[in-house]
């Protein structure tokens, strides 16, 4: 079986010292990124961010691209626990949509300008195959606890028989993906409203006669 090659710059299992140092630079470089776009950040202002030198920040990166790999997979792996937590304790399929479509898109009014930063920069990695099939691998492992979510809820009898599991995880988070598009801090609607909105909306979509029911 062939094993795809890690990104450049991924560092090895093991060596936690390297991974600490990611997570500090990862961290960094999203801050720089949300504050003054990726095009007007460079390696440098990152290495100054955490006490490095540019030189010394190319021992663990190779590229602005690497930078902006690392943003994109913690931003998939905080959505991910963020979902996870949401879903514990949940008694039924039906209400574990409501709560990792409300948790996602909490999610994403409260990180705006990375929700924006993917949208907008994660075509950049198609010039990296196996960065962006790992971003994709997670977008897959993500979108699953959702297709699960809907499988089991038509089992129940709480999710409409006629839809498609997999088109309906990614129609509706789409939905919530583009939330921070529209609601602003200062908005008509505040962020609790939204997220609720999202919810009433996920309802309807997916079992409207149950949403109907008083």
């Amino acid at each position: 079986m062939m094993v795809a090659p890690r990104p450049r710059g991924r560092p090895r299992a093991g060596e936690d010292r390297s991974e600490v140092r990611i997570a500090e630079i990862t961290d960094a470089a999203a801050r720089l990124f949300t504050e003054r776009g990726y095009d007007s950040t460079s390696m440098q202002d990152v290495g100054e961010a955490v006490g490095m030198r540019k030189g010394s920040l190319y021992q663990y990166l190779d590229s602005r691209e690497d930078l902006l790999f690392w943003v994109l997979r913690r931003n998939h792996e905080q959505l991910h626990a963020h979902a996870s937590a949401a879903l514990e304790g949940v008694p039924t399929p039906g209400a574990g949509i409501a709560a990792v479509v409300g948790a996602h898109v909490g999610h994403v009014l409260d990180n705006a300008a990375l929700s924006a930063l993917y949208a907008q920069r994660f075509t950049t990695l198609e010039r990296h195959p196996a960065m962006r099939a790992e971003i994709l691998a997670l977008r897959r492992g993500y979108e699953g606890l959702l297709v699960d979510l809907l499988v089991r809820g038509q089992s129940s009898g709480e999710v409409a028989p006629d839809l498609d599991p997999a088109l309906t995880a990614r129609s509706l988070l789409a939905m919530c993906n583009a939330a921070h598009l529209w609601a602003h801090p200062g908005g008509p609607a505040g962020r609790d409203a939204v997220v609720a909105h999202h919810v009433t909306l996920a309802a309807r979509a997916v079992a409207p006669q149950l949403a109907r029911r008083p």
